[in-house]
Order: structure tokens, then C-alpha cells, then sequence
């Protein structure tokens, strides 16, 4: 499962997720970490997309954001960990998931 931690997102992270789609990958989870109301529109692209979005009210940082998902979700014995502002590209996810 991949799992990407979400604060102010914007057009990438959606750009992300198809990207991820397209290699395969449909086991996705994004964490909203408080993003503003603004932004949410994102997290509702991505929804409609089949990922799982989990929402904090506040920001809570991305260690409790990852920890907190895994709780909720429970559902992989190891998790690929990405970021919503494309510091990682799908292709670099691919490789990852592969060598594991």
C-alpha cells in the first residue's frame, strides 16, 4: 500500500495518483494532515479515484499522520511512504515497490 501524507495539496497530488494508477498501484491511502478548506477539493479528486483519504482536523505532522493511517487502515504488513508535492514520481515509487 502507498501511503502519502497530504498538506496543502494541489494539482500534483492528484497528477501523482494517476501516475500511480497507470503503474499498477491501487492500494492508496492519502492523509489529509489539516489542509484548508480550500484545498479539499483535492482530497475529493482523489476519493472519487478509489483512494482512501483520512482527514485530521488539524495539523499533526507527518510522522502522527503516517502512524495514525496505519492504525486506521491496518490493511498491508509494509507500507511505501510518498509525498503529495511530487518530491517522489511514480517511477521512483515503482522501483521502490519492485525491490521490495
Amino acid at each position: 500500500m502507498i501511503l502519502i501524507p497530504a498538506l496543502q495539496p494541489d494539482e500534483r497530488l492528484t497528477q501523482m495518483i494517476h501516475g500511480l494508477h497507470e503503474r499498477g498501484f491501487h492500494k492508496i491511502a492519502v492523509m489529509d494532515d489539516g489542509s484548508s478548506d480550500d484545498r479539499q477539493k483535492y482530497f475529493q479528486e482523489v476519493e472519487i479515484m478509489g483512494v482512501k483519504v483520512i482527514h485530521h482536523s488539524k495539523k499533526m505532522g507527518k510522522g502522527v499522520a503516517l502512524r495514525l493511517a496505519d492504525e486506521k487502515i491496518g490493511e498491508s504488513d509494509f507500507y511505501i511512504t510518498a509525498d503529495c508535492d511530487g518530491q517522489y514520481s511514480p517511477e521512483d515509487i515503482e522501483k521502490v515497490a519492485k525491490e521490495l
